[in-house]
């Protein structure tokens, strides 16, 4: 199916906040940049494109956003409209893939802007997190099917492997240093390592219900990721053995994770409205994310029931050096801008 095509661009001068510290020697601006479409559009995961571009998905807004160095952002709509796009990743070839959710399919938006939908095998599945698997396949996690999935870009063939524990429901995925797939299982408790194969081994994480959220591969070779419920971030060895580091803000909702552009560990912190760092030796510095006026109102409601108004969510080293983020209560895409602010309108108090 062809995506029904929105072409609206907005420009917006960052809200910059006062000069705040990040590490010894380090400063930081926050700048924001509203997303131009009405409504709640739920910007969720980000990923960085060939061309020097972010892409994030709107999950209510049910498109694609790209925003470029400079703020500028664009979006395209998909073809279904009770798509939820959910999570992004993309390819050397500048295809951006994408789940679609609430439609358990994978979408591929061709450097043509044309689109591609592949049908998930699992009906109601509930893709969410996607990402390059050390084959070149497209890997994700399947929700409510509590399976990972495989897709063949080539011949867009599907390949499912459940999991095997009852209520698992895997939360992220990423390709390992070791050429295998890692897995966060929020509902067991556990950490999974799987072979492009299918071979799965599992790893507890020591602390009770903790809700592993999401995971990256560190500067170290080991896989970091976020303790959404225990407010900690963990660290595992490719041999599974796992470290934990409790973050100073209490239920603080630690969600996205990345490698940031300095070699430390980078987090948004969706219940605390803060930007974590962490350093190879668990060290963690935390960032307030000032409300700004016109946030006031949409933080005054939650989400959804099980989530805390104002969420950051997906997180990312963009081109330019900086950290950038998404904030799925006021409709933005934000930056940790270590530039200074170049012109850029001081957020009000």
């Amino acid at each position: 199916m062809s995506p029904s095509r929105l072409a609206k661009v907005l420009l917006l001068a960052p809200a910059l906040t006062s000069l705040i510290a990040v590490a010894e020697g380090q400063a930081a601006f926050i700048d924001k940049f509203r997303i131009p479409v009405p409504g709640a559009t739920m910007p969720v995961e980000l990923a960085v494109a060939p061309d020097g571009t972010l892409w994030f998905p709107m999950k209510f807004g049910n498109a694609l956003g790209q925003i470029n160095m400079q703020g500028r952002i664009t979006y395209e709509g998909v073809s279904i409209y009770t798509a939820e796009p959910f999570g992004v990743a993309t390819t050397p070839d500048g295809s951006i893939w994408f789940t679609e959710a609430r439609e358990a399919q994978i979408g591929r938006r061709m450097p043509n802007g044309k689109i591609l939908e592949y049908r998930v095998p699992t009906a109601e599945s509930y893709p969410t997190v996607i990402t390059v698997g050390p084959d070149g396949a497209l890997w994700f996690v399947e929700l409510m099917a509590e399976k990972i999935g495989r897709l063949d870009p080539a011949k867009g063939t599907f390949t499912e492997f459940p999991l095997p524990e009852k209520e698992s429901y895997p939360k992220a995925i990423v390709a390992g240093p070791d050429g295998a797939l890692w897995i966060c299982m929020g509902g067991s408790n556990r950490i999974g390592r799987m072979t492009t194969d299918g071979k799965l081994t599992e790893f507890n994480v020591p602390t009770p219900d903790s809700g592993p959220y999401r995971i990256t591969v560190g500067p170290d070779k080991a896989l970091w990721f976020t303790e959404i419920l225990a407010g900690k971030i963990g660290r595992i060895t490719t041999d599974g053995k796992i470290t934990e580091f409790t973050i100073p803000t209490p239920k603080s909702g630690p969600r996205g994770i990345t490698v940031g552009p300095d070699g430390a560990i980078w987090f948004t912190e969706g219940a605390a409205r803060k930007i974590g760092r962490i350093t190879m030796d668990g060290e963690i510095t935390e960032i307030d994310v000032p409300v700004s006026a016109d946030e006031l109102r949409p933080l005054s409601y939650g989400l959804l029931p099980s989530d805390p108004a104002g969420f950051l969510q997906g997180i990312v080293t963009g081109p330019d050096g900086n950290i950038w983020f998404t904030d799925s209560a006021t409709q933005k895409v934000m930056r940790v801008n270590f530039g200074g602010p170049t012109g850029a309108v001081p957020l009000e108090d």
